[in-house]
């Protein structure tokens, strides 16, 4: 079983100018990338050094409301950052774009919330997802990634990139994701301007249960059949068996996340320790273990050190 730097997808999260002077708290958030949208492009250049050539951008908004609207706002973090990395690297690095509800809103669920019960609306959440799947199409994304769990979502999206002419953008399904319990440092990091205190939201009605197998796998065999290019199973570690079951069951890539609370459990195992090669060792042999289980790409949080460490031991 081999790994290369090209088996991996960088997610960054990207934030509007006017915030500069917003601090993340890394301490809690552990090496999340993060970046203005008018410094982007510096991040970008130094993973392309590194060999990275895939990236997934996940935005933040200058003011939250409600519905969610600044997340198919053309002036967004996220918008702005792909017209600027397209711009100057052109099909260099591979753009693909988180389209989600859940940083851009008050609540924090990952579709538009009935204000009467707390219920996220499937039918509203829908056409907000299609307008910021095109808006992000219409900046140069080179692929969309629906996070937000709404039934249909990929039908919807794939109906209206291809009425407004981008049917050459795939799309990235988070096919299965699961109501886990290790989402929370990057809500430590991506809600720490909602003046909200709770980040464990309940987002089990629409997120999957983890106990069960059976339905992860519908979830992809139908976000397939609605015309996904990529399906994604998220957490990864504790799910490794999905991760073979559904290999052996698919046509199409898939993609898993080592999601922030996996990737902070090694990185603060690091920090007791002192050892750098530790880490470094751990995370090459979880990458491998996800390989190994059937994943064609991994999503994973690393700091640039890694990718030097990787590129050495690949060369």
């Amino acid at each position: 079983m081999s790994l290369t730097v090209s088996d991996l997808i960088i997610p960054i999260l990207v934030y509007p100018r006017s915030l500069k002077h917003f601090i993340f708290d890394t301490q809690k958030g552990g090496p999340i990338l993060a970046s203005s949208d008018d410094g982007i492009c510096s991040l970008v250049f130094d993973l392309i050094n590194n060999g990275i050539t895939d990236i997934l951008l996940f935005g933040l908004p200058c003011k939250r409301d409600e519905g969610g609207t600044a997340a198919a706002d053309k002036s967004g973090a996220v918008q702005v950052a792909t017209r600027k990395i397209k711009r100057d690297f052109g099909s260099t690095v591979n753009v693909i774009t988180d389209v989600c509800v859940c940083q851009y809103n008050f609540s924090g669920h990952c579709g538009i919330s009935d204000n009467s019960n707390g219920n996220v609306d499937n039918f509203k959440s829908l056409a907000l997802l299609e307008k910021i799947a095109t808006s992000h199409a219409d900046s140069g994304a080179d692929c969309v990634a629906p996070s937000s769990m709404m039934d249909g979502q990929v039908d919807s999206i794939r109906q209206a990139l291809d009425s407004y002419g981008f049917g050459a953008v795939k799309i990235m399904s988070y096919s299965a994701k699961h109501a886990s319990s290790l989402y929370g440092p990057f809500r430590s990091v991506a809600f720490a301007r909602n003046n909200s205190q709770d980040l464990a939201f309940d987002k089990s009605a629409y997120q999957l249960p983890y106990s069960n197998r059976r339905e992860a796998i519908r979830e992809i065999e139908h976000d397939i059949s609605e015309g996904a290019n990529m399906v994604m199973i998220k957490p990864t570690l504790w799910y490794l068996d999905l991760v073979y079951e559904v290999k052996k069951m698919i046509d199409v890539p898939l993609v898993v996340q080592v999601v922030s609370g996996e990737y902070l459990m090694l990185w603060k195992g690091e920090r007791v320790r002192g050892d750098n090669l530790g880490i470094f060792n751990e995370l090459f042999e979880t990458l491998i273990s996800v390989k190994r289980a059937g994943s064609d790409r991994v999503i994973t949080y690393i700091t640039m050190d890694f990718l030097k460490h990787l590129a050495k031991s690949l060369s």
